[in-house]
């Protein structure tokens, strides 16, 4: 069965188990890793001595981040917390052979195989020295202790002096005992925690317990090897100091086993097998582990060794035991993994805080975009307000001007020709004649026209002066539209009106014929809005009809000759327009 890891904690835990480990680093959205799990899966089920694990991205990214994990999937192969090998892909035919290579030299896993006996008649080598190494790397490794690593060295582990070795007495007892640690050369007490120490207090505080445990363990595996290799096979000699006794077990996690109906000696067994860490771990080492042949075999004996009553050297100190200094590192690590649980919250308060941070910051730059584009707005519709203004101060201005000229507008006579107001089309000032009202006369460029309105006359439209006749009249207007060069709005107008005259003319003057609509799209562009253009209409007999939107020629108004007159007139002046283009 493959167990998912999900804290840094229970990872140092598994790969520090004693057990050959491998543990498959893998993300939901990996295609290769969903292909690899169920090979995985059988793989695990292939070795039931290996312990096969997993971490997945999605739920556990703290613990990726920390392995420095970069490629998916990932297997790592682990024994006595030391990395065996790394495999980046889903190499899985390597990765078995992997597991088989260091299956060899991780050693029968606790519990299992066919046992050991303490006066050396049991399976394996033949010589009771040999017997007795092998039943000493096996307690070992059930203590999760290398046995190929060296004994760490006074200044590692802080122990107390030796007190000087006696002879060893011919019933083989101990010829030499490790002494019990002083808790004030390591700044700890089983009775009390300091406060406020960081990580890196215990994890030194750790490294000196786990120090001295190693070189205690040492020192009564290698007293054990000397008792058991002893005359007659017996651990214990007739009054020797050793005593082999079932290794302890937490004896609350062993009642709440029991609680669950399961067998005492396999309830211990599975504490032992778990190094006492929880009852859900020991539940689940029993499930794996209740058809083999050995569950029910007795549990192998460990020596019992008092510490305290031993001598230490100088001044007595308080001494510890080994099993209280077990108890000290394992309640350390409680205590390690309670500071983790509470760094976690700091830092997802930390996150949370920064996401609102970021929250109101995207908040404040939207209102101040907002408010910049409200100023924007604001400004746009002042200048259209100032524009506004603009334009009724000139119409004002205009209309000043023209009430002091008598209703007439200035113009301008300079090498383009006659160019008037911007504003002369808007209020239908007329241009009529040439008079010079400047000092220097037509070369000084300014002049005024005049050209009074009739009475009666319309906004927009050019009044006939006073008693001028109706030639006199067209000709004036023709005269007008021809200097209208500007666009060609002058020729456009002269050809529109000749096309006009010829329909009447050649008709008789029907009904069609003499009726200009004033929305009419040829009329509005090429007629009304040219100087000279509806005059002409006027002087040819036409009357406008506001209310029915038209200019209309009555049938007693028709005179064909005249209209051919008129008719040639336009032609004439139309030659005239575009030669001089």
């Amino acid at each position: 069965m493959v167990q998912e890891i999900t804290s840094g904690a229970e990872l140092r835990r598994m790969v520090g188990s004693g057990r050959l480990v491998v543990i498959d680093f893998t993300a939901s959205w990996c295609g290769p890793c969903r292909m690899a799990a169920p090979q995985f899966e059988a793989m695990a089920r292939r070795y039931p001595d290996v312990v096969f694990a997993k971490v997945v991205e999605d739920n556990s990214k703290d613990i990726i981040a920390s392995e420095g994990i970069q490629a998916f999937p990932t297997f790592r192969v682990y024994l006595n917390s030391q990395m065996l090998e790394e495999f980046r892909g889903a190499n899985m035919g390597a990765l078995e052979a992997a597991v088989q290579r260091h299956q060899a030299s991780a050693g029968p896993v606790s519990f299992s195989g066919s046992g050991f006996s303490l006066g050396g008649g049991g399976p394996g080598p033949s010589s009771a020295e040999a017997a007795a190494e092998e039943a000493r790397i096996a307690r070992l490794r059930r203590l999760g202790i290398d046995p190929s690593a060296p004994a760490p060295t006074a200044a590692a582990s802080k122990p107390a002096a030796v007190a000087p070795a006696a002879k060893a007495p011919a019933s083989g007892a101990m010829a030499s005992s490790p002494d019990p640690m002083d808790t004030a050369s390591t700044g700890d007490d089983t009775g009390a925690e300091d406060s406020g120490r960081t990580a890196a207090d215990l994890d030194k505080e750790d490294a000196e317990d786990e120090a001295l445990l190693a070189s205690m363990i040492k020192k009564v595996a290698a007293g054990s090897s000397s008792g058991e290799a002893g005359a007659g096979g017996e651990g214990t000699a007739e009054g020797g100091a050793m005593q082999m006794v079932e290794p302890p077990v937490d004896q609350a996690l062993l009642q709440s086993l029991l609680e669950f109906e399961f067998p005492e000696l396999r309830a211990k067994k599975a504490l032992l097998a778990v190094n006492n860490s929880s009852v859900d771990a020991a539940i689940q080492w029993i499930t794996d582990h209740q058809e083999d042949a050995d569950i029910d075999a007795p549990i192998a004996l460990v020596p019992q060794l008092d510490m305290s009553a031993l001598p230490g050297a100088g001044p007595p100190k308080k001494k510890i035991t080994l099993e209280e200094l077990k108890a000290r590192i394992a309640a350390r690590r409680a205590e390690r993994n309670e500071m983790e649980k509470k760094e976690e919250v700091q830092r997802e308060k930390l996150r949370r805080e920064s996401g609102k941070s970021i929250i109101k910051t995207n908040e404040e730059l939207q209102r101040l975009q907002r408010q910049r584009e409200f100023a924007a707005m604001r400004k746009e519709k002042e200048a259209q307000k100032a524009e506004r203004e603009r334009l009724r101060m000139e119409i004002a201005k205009d209309k000043a001007e023209r009430a002091s000229r008598g209703g007439y507008l200035p113009g301008r006579l300079d090498a383009d020709g006659y160019n008037p107001s911007g504003l002369q089309g808007a209020y239908g000032a007329s241009v009529a004649g040439g008079e010079d009202t400047s000092e220097g006369g037509v070369g000084t460029g300014t002049t005024v026209e005049k050209v009074p309105r009739a009475v009666g006359s319309g906004k927009g439209e050019e009044a006939m002066a006073p008693g001028t006749t109706s030639m006199e009249s067209v000709e004036k207007a023709i005269g007008l539209m021809k200097r209208q060069r500007i666009a060609d709005g002058g020729g456009m107008a002269l050809k529109t009106l000749i096309a006009y005259v010829k329909n009447i003319a050649g008709t008789a003057g029907e009904e069609k014929f003499r009726s200009i609509n004033l929305e009419n799209k040829a009329f509005k562009s090429r007629v009304a809005p040219v100087l000279g253009g509806s005059s002409l209409l006027k002087a040819i007999g036409f009357t406008k009809d506001d209310v029915e939107g038209r200019w209309f020629l009555a049938p007693e108004h028709v005179d064909v000759a005249f209209l051919g007159e008129v008719k040639g007139k336009l032609e004439a002046a139309l030659i005239e327009y575009a030669s001089e283009i």
